[in-house]
């Protein structure tokens, strides 16, 4: 269950749209690190390899929180670029070590609007969907932002 103070800033608050978070949906996480990441498949393997290398994070059972984003204007090179993104993810997500969530606000009406799209709309995605998952029965959880 919720605590009342997320509850209230979900309604209230939380970016409205189509986006939805794909993760194990019977875990409950301490934290997490949100990655937004727009047309850096180049870095993904990267990131993933950096991220795997510190043994710590999976002792944490944090998860990792791609939001792969464009807006509606994004040129096709960015399109198909984080397309490829969001196949990667989906096929690395079964060899790693922490729990990978992905959102996908990049597909054909999931991208992020014109005037409000960007990065901090596509970092708050990753914290609004992410907050229902973690787990607030023993400590704060906390949530890091990094870019890929």
């Amino acid at each position: 269950m919720l605590p009342d103070a997320v509850s209230n800033y979900l309604h209230k608050r939380s970016a409205p749209g189509p986006w939805t978070l794909e993760l194990v949906a019977d875990e409950k996480y301490p934290g997490a690190i949100v990655i937004p990441s727009l047309a850096e498949s180049a870095w993904l393997p990267q990131t993933l390899d950096s991220l795997v290398s510190d043994p710590t994070l999976a002792e944490s059972s944090l998860a990792v929180v791609f939001v792969i984003n464009n807006r509606l204007d994004a040129s096709a090179d960015e399109r198909h670029d984080n397309r490829f993104s969001l196949e990667y993810l989906r096929e690395a997500r079964a060899r790693l070590p922490f729990s990978l969530g992905i959102i996908d606000a990049s597909s054909p009406g999931l991208e992020l609007p014109l005037k409000e799209g960007g990065v901090g709309l596509a970092r708050k995605l990753g914290h609004d969907l992410l907050l229902p998952f973690l787990d607030y029965s023993t400590i704060d959880p906390i949530i890091i932002s990094l870019d890929a």
